[in-house]
């Protein structure tokens, strides 16, 4: 761009572009993400009660900018309001031949269309995977939960599991 200044010279110095936070982008152009981790697991969620949802516990706070994470109590909360990919894999050991779902919850309500129904027919070791785009604002508070639809008194073990959000826009 070439602009003509007081003087009538011709730069090659562009207008002044936007300002604030834009994009994927916090206060002052900080990126906002956080992610909690479960790395090789042992400890057995408890579901006392089928098709009743508990939290998924025992993560670490890993990487963070302008988001709370709060690992052993499994849940990620933003500062910034902003349009968010959130992201959740996980690997888990159940009793054969029962059902169970997962499903990503905001402010202790299910978030439609962040859930995984997960069938071990013969099997005892599975993996899945939820992500999804959400609207967030300041404080919202994200948690991973599971149930099992066929049986009471059940559980399940995360061994493995990667849960994050990050800014889009």
């Amino acid at each position: 761009m070439v602009r003509r200044t007081n003087t009538g010279l011709a730069t090659s110095i562009g207008g002044v572009g936007p300002t604030g936070p834009t994009g994927p982008t916090g206060p002052a152009g900080t990126p906002t993400f956080g992610e909690l981790i479960i790395d090789a697991s042992a400890t057995p969620t408890a579901i006392p009660t089928q098709n009743t949802f508990v939290i998924v516990t025992g993560w670490t706070a890993d990487q963070t900018s302008l988001v709370t994470l709060d690992g052993p109590n499994g849940t990620i909360t933003p500062t910034v309001g902003a349009e968010y990919e959130t992201h959740c894999t996980f690997d888990f050991s159940c009793t054969a031949g029962h059902r169970y779902k997962f499903q990503l919850f905001k402010n202790g309500n299910p978030i439609a269309g962040h859930g995984r129904t997960m069938g071990t027919v013969g099997v005892s070791d599975m993996s899945g995977a939820i992500s999804g785009i959400d609207v967030l604002a300041p404080g919202d508070v994200l948690t991973l939960r599971v149930t099992s639809t066929t049986h009471s008194a059940d559980s399940v073990i995360v061994e493995n599991a990667n849960f994050s959000i990050a800014a889009i826009k």
